[in-house]
C-alpha cells in the first residue's frame, strides 16, 4: 500500500489521467465535488438531472438510475412527501385501519412524528 501511495504521489491527478489517455490505460481519476457534473461521459449518459419538489417550490439535483432496459431509463419523479405512504406501509405490515388510525392519533406514526433532520 505504501509503495502504491508513493508511486501515485509522483504525479498530479491530471498527469496520471493524461498518461492513461496517451498509453490507452484503464486509468480514470476520482472526481470530487462538482466535477462529475462536468464530465462529458457522465453527461452523455444522462446521469444528472433535477427532480421537482412541489412542496418546496423548487427542483433539487438528482442522479439517474444506472439501470437501463432496452435503452429506456426510469422517469424522474419527486420523492414522496413526509408520511405520504404511512398508511399503505403499515397496512402491508399487517396493521388494521383502526390500529393505523390509533398509531397516527398517538403520534407514533404519520406526519408530525418525525421532523426533517431528526434522528
Amino acid at each position: 500500500m505504501r509503495e502504491l501511495e508513493a508511486l501515485f504521489a509522483t504525479r498530479t491527478r491530471d498527469a496520471w489521467a493524461r498518461l492513461g489517455r496517451e498509453q490507452d490505460l484503464c486509468l480514470t481519476p476520482v472526481l470530487e465535488g462538482d466535477e462529475p457534473r462536468h464530465d462529458p461521459q457522465l453527461a452523455a449518459r444522462g446521469v444528472f438531472g433535477e427532480v421537482a419538489t412541489p412542496w418546496e417550490g423548487r427542483a433539487i439535483p438528482a442522479f439517474a438510475t444506472p439501470v437501463r432496459v432496452d435503452g429506456a431509463s426510469a422517469r424522474w419523479r419527486a420523492a414522496p412527501t413526509l408520511g405520504q405512504h404511512t398508511d399503505g406501509v403499515l397496512a402491508e405490515c399487517g396493521f388494521t385501519r383502526g390500529e393505523i388510525a390509533e398509531l397516527c392519533a398517538r403520534g407514533v406514526a404519520g406526519v408530525g412524528r418525525v421532523q426533517l433532520g431528526e434522528r
